[in-house]
């Protein structure tokens, strides 16, 4: 498991992946550990093929486009930039509830794997999409 984590520091995910497939399923006393790592590797795992400035320019453009906010925030959740990437994620599902249900409720759980599921940002996003959907 510490190998995995220091693979998927140095952006070596393929590597990092191999090892914790063969963690799976989580359990015992690494359970968390393990779905952290697991959520990190999705989370670059889904990041779209378009660059950030590619996305940001499309915003530019027109920015109520909730598919585009949320790839967004999947680049910049691949980036590691979680703060920036849930406050995209928001917008996004204010703009389309449909997505916020779907697409942008599971990127945010990811996010808080691996930000910490108790953790003070996660708490108070996960607050904030509540609010919003119900």
């Amino acid at each position: 498991m510490g190998l995995a984590e220091l693979l998927l520091s140095k952006g070596e995910s393929d590597e990092a992946r191999t090892l914790v497939e063969r963690l799976m399923p989580p359990s015992g006393e690494y359970q968390e550990r393990i779905e952290h790592l697991s959520s990190e590797l999705a989370l670059g795992d889904t990041a779209p093929d378009a660059s950030e400035e590619e996305l940001r320019k499309k915003l530019e453009e027109n920015p109520e486009q909730a598919d585009v906010l949320i790839d967004l925030g999947q680049v910049l959740a691949a980036k590691r930039r979680f703060p920036e990437a849930l406050d995209v994620l928001l917008r996004a599902a204010a703009l389309d509830r449909a997505l916020a249900h779907a697409r942008v409720k599971k990127l945010m759980v990811d996010i808080f794997h691996v930000i910490g599921i108790r953790s003070e940002l996660a708490d108070e996003y996960r607050t904030k999409l509540g609010r919003l959907l119900y």
